[in-house]
């Protein structure tokens, strides 16, 4: 693989591009191919689609992973230990205990918020977030107070991610659209080079959020 190793060991998707033309072999009297590992470590690989391209798609130009633990949470958001719900990419994710009621009204920063601290090159870029959501109101509020969107927000300064995909095993979400936008084209956070700061406030107490993924577009 020649990609960066750490890629292997995330919990999303990672493209990988051959090009065939350099592994020395008649191309044309191909039967089969095989997939191996090598070295003395152990663990599993995931592998999803496998294509074939006279050119192949571009990579994704940059792609930043944060575990939703790695920030900090105000109630009732709280971090629960991987335990809670098998599967989740690091030490935990962040939910609201059992029995927290709905946030139907606008977000009441900081209460019930998860802040995350984020590193980017700078550029515009899409998000999406890695969860488990057995039902209930199907949304979340999310903002980066110094990012420039394209999209309307709601009245408060927040983005309302609404008709989140619902499924009791970690998934990912689609990215982040703004429902104050019809909920079509996912919104788009242009960032400067450095450090910021993701918010996600609850709307609806059931959702867990394990990871976030920040990537560049049209670099």
């Amino acid at each position: 693989y020649s990609g960066d190793a750490a890629n292997l060991s995330l919990p999303i998707w990672s493209q990988w591009n051959i090009d065939l033309a350099s592994v020395n072999t008649n191309l044309n009297s191909v039967g089969t191919l095989s997939i191996g590992t090598n070295g003395p470590g152990q663990g599993l690989i995931l592998l999803d689609d496998i294509r074939l391209y006279a050119e192949a798609p571009a990579l994704p130009d940059e792609v930043v992973w944060v575990a939703a633990e790695s920030g900090s949470a105000t109630a009732p958001m709280m971090v629960f230990p991987e335990s809670e719900t098998p599967g989740a990419a690091g030490t935990g994710y962040v939910s609201c205990p059992a029995g927290t009621a709905d946030e139907g009204s606008g977000p009441t920063f900081p209460d019930g918020t998860l802040t995350i601290p984020c590193t980017v090159e700078g550029g515009v870029y899409t998000i999406r977030l890695r969860v488990a959501f057995p039902g209930g109101d199907d949304s979340c509020w999310v903002r980066i107070p110094n990012a420039t969107i394209d999209s309307a927000v709601h009245t408060s300064g927040w983005i309302h991610f609404n008709d989140i995909p619902t499924g009791t095993s970690w998934h990912w979400s689609q990215f982040i659209k703004s429902e104050d936008q019809g909920g079509e084209p996912p919104v788009q956070f242009t960032l400067g080079a450095g450090t910021h700061t993701i918010e996600i406030a609850y709307r609806g107490a059931e959702l867990k959020i394990d990871a976030i993924q920040l990537q560049r577009i049209g670099q």
